[in-house]
């Protein structure tokens, strides 16, 4: 068993600030900190593909290869997964999925999880219950992936 330890900070000045407002009538200053028992972790780098707009999204993380017993906050592990992409304004949609990929790029979809943005990033517990897709707006998006086994 290995120990990660997760950090998150956000802050912003209240909106009449003069340099750089933040969104509130107030200061905002939160933080939470966080160990986490892990025992194995995959990583990857993966260009994600794109030929048009009616492509079905790609398969990243498959939870049946992972999966346990099936028991919720005993299996599972914790998914970092940030869009790497130098430049441009293109979009990674992130999808999750029961079963099969389906497109993830429609406004209406259901399955499509959230989307990342040049330099943005998500971290969050995952069960291993579904699969985790992705799909490109543009061709040459890349993105970078951090899956610990909860152990």
């Amino acid at each position: 068993m290995a120990t990660i330890q997760t950090a998150l900070s956000i802050s912003a000045n209240k909106s009449t600030a003069t340099t750089t407002p933040g969104p509130l009538s107030v200061a905002l200053a939160a933080s939470a900190t966080t160990s986490l028992t892990v025992d194995k972790t995959v990583s990857e780098v993966v260009t994600v593909a794109y030929t048009d707009a009616t492509d079905t999204a790609v398969l990243l993380i498959d939870g049946s290869t992972y999966m346990g017993t099936g028991a919720a906050g005993t299996d599972g592990g914790y998914v970092y997964i940030k869009n790497t992409t130098a430049s441009g304004t293109n979009l990674i949609m992130i999808g999750l999925h029961p079963a099969g990929l389906e497109d993830i790029d429609d406004n209406g979809d259901d399955h499509r999880f959230f989307t990342l943005k040049k330099g943005e990033w998500a971290f969050f517990p995952f069960d291993y219950t579904q699969d985790i897709s992705v799909k490109a707006n543009a061709a040459s998006q890349t993105l970078e992936y951090w899956l610990f086994d909860r152990g």
